[in-house]
């Protein structure tokens, strides 16, 4: 009986790393993104001394979005909408 018990929870093991490989695989894209558009944010902040206060807010919108938020928070920043 033991034995069986000892299979059946290598197999769930394996179903869980098998699970868990496809997800971190998925969202590395992702993670690459926003670890960049924080470098790209930070250093354009620094390097031009633009001002953009950073906060909750904007270090939100640059990681979920990457890139991408980086332009849409200089953007804002650059209206005088926020930041």
């Amino acid at each position: 009986m033991v034995f069986w018990i000892e299979i059946v929870a290598v197999l769930i093991a394996f179903l869980m790393l098998y699970l868990l490989f496809h997800t971190l695989k998925a969202a590395a894209p992702l993670i690459i993104n926003s670890i960049v558009g924080f470098l790209v944010f930070f250093l354009i902040n620094s390097i031009f001394n633009l001002g953009i206060v950073i906060n909750f807010w904007s270090i939100l919108i640059v990681a979920l979005s990457g890139l991408t938020g980086v332009v849409l928070v200089l953007i804002l920043h650059l209206l005088g909408l926020a930041f």
